[in-house]
């Protein structure tokens, strides 16, 4: 079986992404989006028939969401965790514009203590505009409301693993994802 390319799985979905409508891809509302780190390991079969893996992260998404929208580089693009679609969105540090989302996660199970300050979540892991869940996840949120001088936070922790089939093979993936509240001015996206 031909090895999958990683990356260029990544960036196919980067362009199926920029190929929706522009309504699906508004400018973000910055109060639901969340700085966030993905660190996914994949494997493959490659060329000779042996197992190969890699490790993917932030800066291989803001690089395929780059490719795709005609960028040189990565200034100005960051990853977050957009909790009101339940999604991992490259979005541009200028205008907030939504590039892309190559994982989106749909609720299965959702557990909540009496508040729902805390959750627990189960469910399907959506890769690259897919329509079909292409594998899972385990989730826990945290929000702690302001108290006296104490901002509110978010604080988001992931576990998901899924596979994605193209015309190279199938790759398996298995990873995380973590966000938490922290304000747009902090994070440089990697």
């Amino acid at each position: 079986m031909k090895s999958v390319n990683v990356l260029l799985a990544l960036a196919l979905a980067a362009a199926v992404q920029l190929a929706a409508p522009a309504a699906a891809r508004a400018s973000v509302t910055i109060s639901q989006y969340y700085p966030a780190s993905v660190f996914l390991s994949t494997v493959v079969t490659n060329a000779a028939g042996n197992l190969a893996y890699k490790e993917l992260s932030n800066r291989d998404l803001l690089k395929a969401a780059a490719a795709f929208t005609g960028r040189t580089n990565t200034a100005g693009l960051s990853v977050v965790y957009n909790a009101t679609q339940e999604s991992v969105q490259v979005v541009s540090g200028t205008n907030y514009f939504v590039l892309t989302t190559p994982l989106a996660f749909a609720d299965a199970t959702y557990l909540a203590n009496t508040n729902a300050s805390q959750t627990q979540r189960f469910g399907g892991v959506y890769y690259g505009g897919n329509t079909t869940a292409t594998g899972t996840f385990v989730a826990s949120e945290l929000n702690t409301p302001a108290h006296g001088r104490r901002p509110a936070s978010y604080d988001y922790e992931g576990q998901l693993q899924f596979t994605v089939t193209d015309t190279n093979g199938t790759a398996i993936y298995v990873g995380t994802v973590s966000a938490t509240s922290g304000g747009f001015g902090s994070f440089g996206g990697h």
